[in-house]
């Protein structure tokens, strides 16, 4: 079978464990994963983030179908947000199928988790499904 992208390298499959030893340091030469590199490098992994609950973080916007909130300093400035009209525009226009539809893919792609699309009808956050991975 060929695959999807042939400018992007081969995947390499990890099988599943129970659990894994992610880096934070960014120095590991085994990315994702942590091979011990934070220790020679003196890493602090102080946390330093809010313990508060997203919605107490999170701005609301309020558009005619849809809620979208949004937690502006997990930013990771991915753009997923702005391809189409910039989602926070999007929302404000959800009587429209497209609008919805976009406002639905842009929030739902947000890598950070900043941005949640919500069904104003039924109060319940709209999240794409998506296979268990690591990238």
């Amino acid at each position: 079978m060929p695959r999807a992208n042939p400018r992007l390298p081969e995947r390499e499959e990890i099988p599943a464990q129970p659990q894994y030893a992610l880096c934070r340091c960014g120095q590991s030469a085994n990315k994702p994963f942590c091979d011990g590199s934070h220790k020679q490098v003196q890493f602090d992994g102080t946390e330093t983030a809010s313990h508060q609950p997203y919605l107490k973080q999170a701005e609301t916007i309020e558009g005619p179908t849809m809620l979208l909130t949004d937690q502006e300093d997990l930013c990771a400035f991915a753009r997923f947000c702005d391809p189409k009209g910039r989602v926070w525009n999007l929302v404000l226009q959800t009587d429209g199928p497209e609008a919805k539809r976009l406002v639905e893919y842009e929030a739902g792609h947000c890598p950070a988790g900043r941005l949640v699309a919500w069904d104003r009808k039924t109060g319940k956050p709209i999240e794409p499904k998506f296979e268990p991975s690591l990238g």
